[in-house]
């Protein structure tokens, strides 16, 4: 199994906890890419040690039952470690049932090669979409957290649409491009993007200034 020492050098230099506690999490990390699940039970057979599985298996539940990380820690370090100063961000949510309970996951990523890297997250206590509140908090957080950081565009699903989000978003200075449905209709055009897009030929992207502060490309409506 690969050894999680050199992972384990790294994150001392950005976590100040004892060394038992970052070993352990340098061993949880290595054994994700490893067995590419979060099950414990598969997890306790990919660490690099010379214990019995079921004692790193209790070992894991110790770690995650008393090691408190918070949500922007994970951020601080993957900016450290990846030192970027112009970012292009990802807005999304991930939902699922656990049992009787509802996991609803609200989650800012940084898109990094053709991957999306999550840097920070909010559990929403509730079923379906979230609101404009909510969406405004954790872009606050990430420009808390980063003000060095220039947001060069935001990236959504048509779920994050509503005049006072969109307007929050040109008034902090952030361009976006989000994916908005066929039947979406212009403000004050008496027309619909499923208009517009028939004068193009094969999505080809279109630019129309006097419509409103955003332009076209596909079905996504992009501005700043």
């Amino acid at each position: 199994m690969p050894n999680s020492s050199g992972f384990s050098d790294i994150l001392k230099h950005h976590l100040s906890w004892h060394k038992a506690r970052i070993d352990c999490l340098a061993s949880i990390i290595t054994a994700l890419f490893v067995r590419q699940t979060v099950n414990l039970s598969a997890l306790k057979n990919a660490f690099s040690s010379k214990a019995k599985p079921e004692s790193i298996y209790r070992r894991m539940q110790r770690f995650f039952a008393g090691a408190l990380i918070g949500r922007t820690d994970v951020a601080r370090f993957v900016f450290s470690v990846f030192g970027w100063q112009n970012v292009r961000l990802t807005l999304d949510r991930t939902t699922w049932e656990y049992g009787k309970s509802c996991i609803n996951i609200l989650v800012l990523a940084v898109v990094w090669r053709g991957v999306a890297i999550p840097v920070l997250w909010e559990t929403l206590d509730k079923k379906g979409n979230s609101n404009t509140g909510e969406r405004m908090g954790l872009l606050e957080l990430f420009r808390e957290t980063f003000p060095e950081v220039h947001i060069e565009t935001l990236y959504a699903d048509r779920e994050f649409i509503g005049n006072e989000w969109l307007a929050y978003l040109r008034q902090a200075g952030i361009s976006y491009c989000i994916r908005c449905k066929e039947n979406a209709q212009i403000a004050g055009r008496g027309c619909g993007i499923k208009d517009i897009l028939s004068c193009t030929r094969g999505g080809t992207d279109i630019k129309k200034p006097d419509l409103c502060p955003a332009f076209l490309c596909s079905l996504r409506i992009t501005g700043s």
